[in-house]
C-alpha cells in the first residue's frame, strides 16, 4: 500500500515559489509568528524582520521556505485542516529518523519529506493539473524579488534592500540600464560570489549622501554665575561630575 502511495506522490508536481512568495503563503497557514518559527526551526524575531523586509531571508531558509511551502501544499492537497498541518510539521516524523520535516529541509531532503506525506497522513495526494517549474535557485529567486521591490522604492522614497542601496543615487537612464543588467547578471551568474563581483563596480562608483553635521549646543557664558549655586560635586575615580555641568575634568 505504502509503494502504491507513493508511486502516485511521485508523480505529482512539485511547485517551488520564491522565498517571499513563500513565506507569504506560510504565514497565512501558522497562527502566529511564534508558530510558523517552532514549524521553521527559527524564531519569531526572524520571521517578523522576514515579513516587514527589514532583514534578508538567507541560507539556509532561502531554501527551507521554498521547501516549506510545498510540503505544506501537499499536506493541504491530503484534506488536512490548516490547524492540523502545523500540528504535524511540529512533531518529530519516523520515517525521517525521528526529525520534525525542518531538519530534513535544512539538509536539503525535500523528496523525502513529500514523499513521507503519504505515510503520515494516509491520504493520497493526487497530482496537480497544471505543473509549475522554477528554472532559478531560491537564492536567485529571492534577489529578484528584493531588485523589484528596491526597483518600486526607488519611486516611492520607501526603504532600499541592503544589496540595492546605491540605486538612490543613480539617475533613471542608469536605473533602467542597470535594471536590465542585473536581470540578465541574475540569468547567468553560478553563485553568490559572481552576484557580488556583478555589483562591485556600482558600489565602488557609489558615494553615500552626506550626513547632516551634528548640532552643538553653545557654549555656556560663565559671567554672572554665582558658584554658591553650583550643584555640589562628585568626585569618581579620574572625573569630576555636576548635574548642571556633566563633566568638568
Amino acid at each position: 500500500m505504502v509503494n502504491a502511495m507513493s508511486t502516485v506522490l511521485d508523480k505529482a508536481p512539485v511547485v517551488l515559489r520564491p522565498p517571499r512568495a513563500a513565506l507569504k503563503r506560510l504565514v497565512k497557514v501558522a497562527p502566529s509568528d511564534r508558530a510558523l518559527a517552532d514549524v521553521l526551526g527559527t524564531d519569531n524575531h526572524s520571521i517578523a524582520a522576514w515579513k516587514k523586509g527589514t532583514r534578508r531571508i538567507r541560507h539556509p531558509y532561502v531554501d527551507v521556505l521554498p521547501f516549506m511551502d510545498a510540503v505544506v501544499e501537499r499536506l493541504a492537497a491530503a484534506g488536512l485542516e490548516e490547524d492540523d498541518i502545523v500540528y504535524i510539521l511540529r512533531q518529530p516524523w519516523p520515517s525521517l529518523g525521528s526529525k520534525p520535516p525542518a531538519e530534513a529541509l535544512k539538509e536539503g531532503k525535500l523528496a523525502p519529506v513529500l514523499e513521507a506525506v503519504p505515510m503520515i497522513t494516509g491520504r493520497v495526494v493526487a497530482p496537480a493539473t497544471e505543473p509549475q517549474e522554477v528554472e532559478m535557485p531560491a537564492w536567485k529567486l529571492e534577489l529578484q524579488d528584493e531588485l523589484d521591490a528596491s526597483l518600486a522604492a526607488r519611486v516611492t522614497g520607501e526603504p532600499l534592500y541592503e544589496d540595492f542601496v546605491f540605486i538612490r543615487s543613480l539617475s533613471d537612464a542608469e536605473v533602467s540600464a542597470f535594471a536590465q543588467a542585473a536581470r540578465g547578471a541574475l540569468a547567468t551568474v553560478e553563485d553568490e560570489e559572481a552576484w557580488e563581483r556583478f555589483l562591485d563596480p556600482y558600489w565602488v562608483a557609489f558615494t553615500p549622501p552626506p550626513r547632516p553635521a551634528p548640532t552643538v549646543a553653545a557654549p555656556v557664558d560663565d559671567e554672572g554665575v554665582d558658584e554658591s549655586e553650583l550643584d555640589e560635586l562628585m568626585l569618581p575615580i579620574g572625573a569630576m561630575v555636576s548635574a548642571r555641568y556633566p563633566r568638568l575634568a
